[in-house]
């Protein structure tokens, strides 16, 4: 799983790179609001971890924007603004998931696998949905003069209305 932590405090990113990192994931991280956009609207990653005080950008705005550019990848925010509205508004720009630091690394790790199980699932979902649509399309073109399985057409001849 590929994952991108943007975290403006260095010392912060570089233990959550190594402890990702020895939970089997690949790890960029940068370290600015922009930096932050540019990679994430990549769409190179399997989720986002974004902190919201960043330089440059923040990242609630990071968030909106990807969001308005019709970027899907599962974001968490990561932040020490964790009052209730601080929550509310990372939820309405678009956030997956909101965790307050401080935090636990196991409650961050959790918290991510099931961010990618949930995106895991929907991307089924999705794929399921869209292989129904075709099959059905299919099955209306293929079949639109035959009468459904066990079924008999009955033709009816013109009607006069005197």
């Amino acid at each position: 799983m590929r994952l991108l932590i943007a975290e403006d405090e260095v010392d912060l990113a570089e233990a959550l790179t190594v402890f990702f990192e020895k939970n089997h994931f690949s790890v960029d991280a940068v370290h600015n609001g922009f930096d932050a956009y540019e990679y994430a609207s990549s769409g190179a990653y399997d989720a986002v971890i974004l902190d919201v005080m960043m330089p440059k950008m923040d990242g609630i705005q990071v968030l909106e924007k990807l969001r308005q550019e019709g970027v899907k990848t599962p974001i968490m925010m990561l932040t020490a603004k964790g009052q209730k509205s601080d929550r509310i508004t990372g939820f309405n720009a678009g956030a997956d998931d909101y965790l307050a630091k401080p935090f636990g690394m196991m409650e961050l790790l959790s918290r991510v696998n099931a961010l990618l199980r949930r995106a895991r699932r929907n991307e089924e979902r999705a794929r399921q949905a869209a292989d129904l649509a075709r099959a059905e399309a299919e099955s209306s073109h293929s079949s639109a003069s035959e009468p459904p399985h066990g079924k008999e057409i009955l033709e009816i001849g013109p009607i006069r209305l005197d």
